[in-house]
């Protein structure tokens, strides 16, 4: 039978029924009717709504609301809520909003009156309210809501397709929130339920297909993301012969992607193909969905340079929805339309008309916000804190940057510029509460950096003009504030995690909890590094477990937010460091750098303890490549036959980056600084700074030695670290906590070799040659304890490693790019991640990690370089000295070595570490003196003197000279007396 006498008959049967309805619901209390006829018609009416949505929201709203009535008049509660429940979703699919939200409330109110929490209508009339919150951008209120509901699904009801439901609504959520992986394992986790309970040709199957498809593109991954769709177009073509409905909507969402992807690809014929194959579901369906079909055609004009046609058609998507939504609020569509028009108006220099769709842009996301000044803003409180949202102030803030720079001469604009800037730092700081996962956090850190860099510029043009100190404060903030921010919040939960006035056995249960997490997230990291080895069956069974953890410390952590105020305070208190503060902690010979790498200009805030002054760099071109040539130049050893040009671009480039970088900022440093505390940004991370040239010299000899070359560690004690804020925690950091002075490990591995560097570059690791010596050496000069050979075990340094003052680690590390979390130290059995250093929690006042590529790791533009000396400040190392290359065994050593005699005589680390370099520089063979073997240590964070535990053999020899002059005196006393 064809859909068309479907859908006649249908029809034909739900008139006949609407026209006796008034009659059929009056009538319940006379006899023409018993109650078990009415329960007929009301589930009849009930289903005619379950049916017809494919066909016609209206129709089936209607026969919900009657069906829901003789429910109500009969007392069959759970019928009524049903239908009540159905009706919430209607209105979600009619986008009727208003609606969905009086019915999404008033339906969980009734739910618990009339069936309580545990029942299943209930469970479902919290998924439905979920939906509202996140069409209103609380994403945290949605997420809670779904949790709620899931956790009562897996106790009571092991409903698998309702499980699935929840599992996909949160993965469309964190998908909104930019945590494209997280959404993707939810859809994933989605799919299997329903693939056990649903054949693959279901359309429920087909649209979560689709979704995991979306995933896969905002993740880059077209050529993964067009395979499922394509697969879905197949199961289409062959199974469904249906032109309207569900499975119309359906073969829409499926050439709509396959054309977004082609899009992305930019085979623009390909995606116009697939946009003209779905025009023909687009004329059959509703009014609302055409809009895409418009707003798609504009999208594919733009990319493909035709913006006005774009605006031509962006306009007929807003005319669409205008129709639809009439006065409404907080509808994306709308909101998103009037974006990408006001973007090609700023493309085209019409800055008026830009601005005007910006703000309607926003006059569509919020209620309240209905003004036509160009220059105000939605009030914080009531603005979506979505991506979206975000995406559109960093758009209005370049629409008035164009607009000042087009004239600078106006004031006016110069202001609202400035403030357009400082509203939206206020917005990325409580947008950064609503993100839950790292990636999505770093997401913003990336997209927000090259519109800090101009907030910088409009700050210091109006301290130029005003010489009001704020307005260099904020510059300063601004370059601050994207800032190793996941690394700072991380260490932020953890310490309102000790003083929140959490009762400890429910700290042991977060723990264990954590501790649970990071061991299958091994497991799962480990399988997947067998390749084609890998076994599938275990995969599934770590992933599905490892997703079930993950979600009870979600809602653990829910519960603590809300059942313990003080540790909600703590762990969301984020305030950026006054200047004054971080001028309190310098001393009068140690000044601080901090740098902000921009698109056009570094930015280089130079502090001391009587002044903040700003310098200007404007990036060298080439500056990226030059100082990764710079650092492929150092972190290898010398080779014979290019030893003449390695030098000569050695000091070429060494003088040239110290000339576009650090000359001018430290031409106005008073002569009497000697201590330089650094904090570097993006690719400047990636070299030492100490081993910059402050001169050029003759290049026709190759001579790396202090006779001949001006290294900038010969003037400076130089010390650094990821942010002023954290630098300020660290040196706020108190010693003393630890019990014993000193921990070593130098494990053993196969067999040794000569010329050994401490990285993990080859399949098997090799013992090392002097790592034993490096900490026997240490050993005799502090005490404490060593583990070597087999015996620096993973076990021993989790057992042993929070009571010692110092930490040392003599052996290979290596980086995992794609994985940085999995960046790992090795120990003769098993190694330390980052994974396992946030698990931890240390005491030691300083770590030396003595190994390669510490320091180094994946950089996050605007976040920094993810290594493993964050995993030991997250773990509670206030102090570090770590390596940014691949480093030689014993010349390792040799440094190590001569670092502890200078920190045994009260010298400060990075006075410790520079006179180790200079000392191995001057005594060292001419191949030795190439800086790839003394200068990839450094040292972060704090780099004060340490306080040694342990006895302190200065008062000791005092305080027994002064009991042998009582001891005498008190002896002479005596005689006198008798």
């Amino acid at each position: 039978m064809g859909l068309v006498n479907i859908k006649t008959k249908k029809i034909l049967f739900g008139m006949l029924f609407l026209f006796f309805i008034p009659s059929i619901a009056q009538s319940h209390n006379h006899e023409t009717l018993n109650k078990d006829s009415l329960h007929e018609v009301a589930r009849n009416l009930n289903k005619l709504g379950d049916e017809m949505y494919q066909i016609n929201y209206d129709s089936s709203i209607q026969y919900y609301i009657n069906a829901k009535k003789i429910f109500e008049n009969l007392k069959d509660w759970e019928s009524y809520i049903k239908c009540s429940n159905s009706l919430t979703s209607m209105y979600y699919l009619k986008r009727d909003y208003k609606r969905n939200k009086t019915s999404a409330f008033v339906t969980l109110d009734e739910a618990e009156k009339y069936l309580g929490k545990s029942a299943e209508q209930y469970i479902i009339a919290l998924n439905n309210l979920s939906g509202y919150y996140k069409l209103t951008g609380n994403f945290k209120k949605a997420i809670n809501l779904l949790n709620l509901g899931f956790s009562s699904i897996k106790s009571d009801f092991k409903e698998e397709l309702l499980e699935a439901g929840f599992l996909y609504n949160l993965g469309s959520l964190y998908s909104l929130m930019g945590d494209y992986k997280t959404s993707l394992n939810y859809y994933n986790k989605a799919l299997i339920i329903r693939l056990n309970s649903l054949s693959k040709e279901n359309i429920r199957v087909i649209i979560n297909k689709l979704s995991i498809s979306n995933q896969l593109s905002k993740m880059n991954q077209y050529l993964e993301s067009l395979i499922v769709l394509k697969e879905c177009e197949e199961i289409l073509v062959k199974n469904y012969n249906k032109k309207e409905g569900l499975i119309g909507k359906t073969f829409i969402k499926v050439y709509y992607n396959i054309s977004k992807v082609y899009m992305e690809q930019r085979d623009y014929d390909n995606a116009l193909n697939y946009m003209q194959k779905a025009l023909p579901f687009y004329l059959k369906s509703n009014l609302y969905r055409k809009f895409e079909y418009y707003e798609q055609l504009g999208d594919l004009f733009l990319k493909s340079d035709q913006p006005l046609k774009g605006i031509e058609y962006y306009k007929k998507s807003n005319s669409f929805l205008s129709s639809w939504y009439k006065d409404e609020k907080g509808i994306n569509v709308i909101a998103i339309s009037y974006h990408k028009i006001a973007k090609i108006h700023l493309s085209h220099g019409a800055f008026k008309k830009a601005l005007k769709n910006i703000q309607s842009s926003f006059s569509s996301l919020t209620e309240t916000f209905n003004t036509k000044n160009h220059f105000t803003n939605p009030s914080l409180t009531n603005i979506p804190k979505r991506t979206l949202t975000l995406n559109i102030l960093l758009t209005k803030s370049d629409i008035l940057y164009a607009m000042w720079m087009e004239s600078k001469e106006n004031a006016e604009i110069l202001q609202h510029a400035y403030d357009q800037y400082i509203y939206l730092s206020e917005f990325i700081h409580q947008l950064r509460f609503d993100l839950l996962s790292v990636k999505s956090k770093q997401l913003i850190s990336e997209k927000i950096v090259s519109h800090f860099e101009k907030a910088i510029e409009i700050s210091l043009v109006l301290y130029q003009q005003t010489n009001d100190p704020k307005h260099l404060e904020q510059a300063y903030h601004f370059a601050e504030q994207n800032k190793a921010i996941t690394l700072q919040e991380s260490i932020q939960e953890n310490l309102a995690k000790g003083f929140g006035g959490i009762p400890d056995t429910t700290l042991e249960i977060e723990k264990d909890m954590r501790l649970e997490i990071a061991f299958y997230e091994k497991q799962i990291y480990e399988e997947k590094l067998k390749g084609e080895k890998t076994n599938e069956e275990h995969l599934k069974t770590f992933e599905s477990t490892l997703f079930d953890l993950k979600r009870d410390y979600e809602r653990l952590v829910e519960q603590l937010e809300k059942e313990y105020p003080k540790y909600y305070e703590l762990k969301y208190k984020t305030e950026l460091p006054k200047v004054a503060a971080i001028q309190a902690k310098l001393s009068n010979g140690s000044a601080l750098i901090e740098f902000f790498s921009g698109e056009e200009t570094i930015y280089a805030f130079v502090f001391t303890k009587e002044q903040l002054e700003v310098i200007e760099l404007p990036k060298a071109e080439g500056l990226t490549d030059q100082i990764s040539q710079f650092k492929d130049l150092i972190n290898n050893p010398p080779v014979n036959d290019r030893a003449q040009k390695d030098f000569q671009d050695f000091t070429q480039m060494g003088f040239d980056l110290f000339e576009n970088i650090l000359q001018k900022p430290l031409s106005i440093l008073p002569k009497s600084i000697q201590q330089l505390i650094l904090i570097p940004d993006g690719e400047l991370t990636y070299i030492p700074f100490e081993i910059l040239l402050k001169d050029l010299t003759d290049k026709e000899r190759v001579n790396y030695s202090l006779d001949n070359l001006s290294y900038l560690m010969e003037d400076y004690q130089v010390s650094y670290s990821f942010s002023s804020k954290l630098w300020l925690k660290n040196m706020g950091q108190l010693g003393g906590q630890a019990k014993e002075p000193f921990l070593g490990f130098a494990p053993v591995f196969g067999q040794a070799i000569a010329d050994a560097r401490r990285d993990c570059s080859a399949d098997e690791l090799y013992s090392l040659n002097c790592n034993k010596e490096e900490i026997n050496t240490v050993h005799d000069m502090f005490g404490g304890h060593i583990f070597t050979d087999l015996a620096a075990s993973k076990g021993n340094f989790e057992d042993q490693a929070s009571n010692y003052q110092i930490l040392h680690l003599a052996t290979h590390a290596c980086l995992d790019d794609e994985n940085p979390m999995f960046n790992k130290i090795w120990l003769s059995d098993d190694y330390v991640s980052n994974n396992d250093l946030y698990n931890l929690s240390l005491n030691a006042d300083l770590a030396v990690l003595s190994a390669c590529n510490t320091g180094s790791g994946q950089l996050v533009k605007g976040e920094g370089v993810q290594s493993l000396a964050r995993g030991f400040l997250h773990a509670g190392c206030p102090s570090l000295v770590t390596s940014l290359w691949s480093v030689d065994d014993c010349a390792t050593s040799d440094i190590m070595i001569r670092f502890y005699e200078h920190l045994k005589e009260g010298n400060t680390k990075n006075k410790a570490l520079q006179l180790a370099k200079l000392e191995y520089l001057k005594e060292a063979d001419k191949l030795h003196q190439h800086p790839y073997y003394w200068s990839a240590f450094i040292q972060i964070g704090n780099p004060i003197a340490l306080d040694f535990v342990g006895l302190n053999w200065t008062f000791i020899f005092v305080g027994l000279g002064i009991l042998i002059v009582l001891f005498f005196l008190l002896k002479r006393k005596s005689k006198i007396e008798i």
